[in-house]
Formats: structure tokens, sequence, C-alpha cells
């Protein structure tokens, strides 16, 4: 109900469920939303039990959605879900900031996000603190941003 309340809504533009529990069902929950959510500018997730199949949901998410601008993923479980972010990132023009902070993303994760920023220019701040990329992850951001 909450998220089709959500959906269905046409001026929140700000959304804070930060540490609600909601896992992956719950990303999945909001993923449908964001498919079809054209205000919403803000979405915190932070420290929400998100493992990478949520992610994964709320990656296809970002390919559509052209509104969403600052989206905060940080101290969830996303780990291989850094993979299906790093593709929407070629496809989405609109999210200017991604916390990813503390979510077991590793060299794999990082490469794809990389690869993303060779391309994507709207993203201005990335945010990958505490994470296990590793140097060959640092790596491949590092070169992406030359």
């Amino acid at each position: 109900k909450f998220v089709d309340a959500l959906a269905r809504n046409k001026t929140c533009k700000i959304l804070d469920l930060r540490a609600n529990k909601i896992g992956d069902a719950g990303a999945i929950a909001v993923s449908k939303s964001l498919e079809i959510k054209t205000s919403l500018t803000d979405l915190n997730l932070y420290e929400n039990e998100i493992g990478d199949e949520g992610a994964s949901r709320i990656a296809d998410a970002l390919k559509i959605n052209k509104s969403l601008r600052n989206l905060n993923l940080g101290e969830n479980d996303i780990g291989d879900g850094a993979v299906a972010i790093g593709n929407s990132l070629q496809h989405n023009t609109t999210l200017k900031a991604l916390i990813l902070q503390y979510n077991g993303i590793g060299a794999e994760g990082a490469s794809r996000i990389a690869d993303a920023l060779e391309i994507n220019k709207s993203l201005q701040n990335l945010n990958l603190y505490g994470n296990q990329i590793g140097a060959e992850g640092a790596g491949r951001i590092a070169d992406a941003l030359k």
C-alpha cells in the first residue's frame, strides 16, 4: 500500500527510509515505484539490510527513472549488486550523488562502476568508502576519472 501511494503521489520529492530493515523485499517494492515515480529526487535507503537482489532491482529502476538526483544505499550488503548498479549508470543521466559506503563491494563491482563513469556525465558524487574494492578496483576508478 505504501509503495502504491508513493507511486501515485506527485508532490513528494524526498523520501528517507534509513534504518527501517526493509531488506530486499522492501527495496524491490521501492524500485517498482521508482520505475513510474516522476517527482522523487532524493531517496535514502541507508542501513536497510538490502542485498544484491534488492540492489539489482533498484539498478533496473535507475535505467528508467529520470527524476532521482540523490541515492543513498550506504551500510547495506549489496556486494555483487554493484555490478548491476554500474550497468545502470551507463543509462542513467540524472543521478548526481550515489552513496555506496560499507556495502561489501569488491573489485568487479568497482570495475563496472568505473566503466559507467567513462560514459556517465551526470554523476558528481560517488562514495565507495569502506568497501573491498582493493588496488584493482581503485585503479579502474582512477583510470575512469582521468
